[in-house]
């Protein structure tokens, strides 16, 4: 019988790309999202796949949850594990509307672990933020390294974190948290002056065609990490949750680049515009034990990855045009 899975913020970058690749491996998959950020047309390819059921629920809202829990409850599923990829996401955004990255984050999360308790569901694999590391000078970052949130973000992130080792600890369920490191690819969210770089620099080149946008110096460096290898890491470490049940791991490719550097890689002209605050200076995943106890290592180089995306935006804004 084919494993069932949960996957919340499935009509969102990462868990879209993260429900396709389980279906295609054959799981049942049940996708959650309530559509704030999320987008019906992420589905486009599985949406009507004979594995996928979708629910459209807010997280952050208890009664919808427990509604939630009733409906699975009646159907009597042996769900192994929840994919827990749902977050109000981005640091500026957070900074502007913290109460609702709170509600999504924070009690989002509980919300989740507690239909967990509630069906029985033993495992959870939480997507987790480099941001947690914040302000430092010591690189690269690994798992052992203390916290330093320092934004709305990454402390509603962190706070998830420590739901699921308590949870782990209270009520035995299996979790690993996994920090990504800059995640980039298809789908990722283009609108807006806060949206990931990769992407608003593809989208002032291809379909605004106006010069990219460096802000400050252009010499901060990024570890930047394709989304496919995200959707892997978060497989293998379902795969390994009981064993490694709650370590924390990184998921980045342990190499960084400037913005300067991806600019060349995108290729364009470009304009300095004024630093933000905030901005972290450096970040850099120390990926050593991940991939000892997970299995797992990055396969996309950043210039492999450009080349991937650039394909990608070429045919998304040539539809748009047309």
């Amino acid at each position: 019988m084919n494993k069932t899975v949960i996957v919340t913020g499935a009509a969102g970058f990462i868990g879209s790309h993260l429900a396709e690749k389980l279906l295609e491996l054959e799981y049942n998959v049940i996708g959650i999202d309530n559509f704030e950020t999320g987008l019906k047309k992420n589905m486009d390819s599985f949406i009507d796949h004979k594995n996928f059921k979708f629910y459209v629920k807010d997280l952050s809202d208890s009664d919808g949850v427990n509604d939630l829990i009733t409906v699975l409850g009646y159907q009597k599923l042996n769900i192994e594990g929840v994919f827990h990829v749902a977050a109000k996401a981005r640091i500026t955004p957070s900074i502007l509307n913290p109460s609702r990255t709170f509600a999504c984050n924070v009690d989002g999360t509980f919300n989740v672990l507690e239909l967990c308790r509630a069906l029985k569901i033993k495992k959870v694999v939480y997507s987790a933020s480099s941001s947690a590391y914040g302000d430092t000078d010591k690189f690269p970052n690994i798992p052992t390294d203390p916290t330093n949130c320092n934004n709305p973000y990454s402390v509603t992130k962190f706070i998830g974190e420590e739901l699921c080792k308590t949870w782990a600890k209270c009520y035995g369920i299996d979790s690993i948290r996994l920090r990504y490191f800059n995640v980039y690819g298809s789908r990722s969210q283009l609108e807006g002056q806060y949206a990931p770089v990769v992407g608003i620099f593809f989208r002032q080149l291809l379909q605004e065609k106006t010069p990219m946008t460096i802000v400050g110096t252009g010499e901060q460096l990024r570890d930047f990490t394709h989304v496919s290898d995200v959707v892997r890491a978060n497989i293998a470490a379902m795969n390994k949750c009981a064993q490694h049940s709650g370590k924390l791991f990184n998921v980045g490719c342990g190499t960084n680049y400037s913005i300067n550097q991806l600019a060349g890689f995108v290729g364009g002209e470009t304009v300095t515009i004024p630093p933000r605050e905030h901005d972290a200076k450096e970040t850099l995943a120390s990926i050593r034990d991940t991939i000892g106890c997970l299995d797992w290592e990055p396969t996309v180089s950043l210039q492999q990855g450009v080349e991937i995306v650039r394909k990608y935006y070429e045919e998304l804004f040539s539809e748009n045009a047309s």
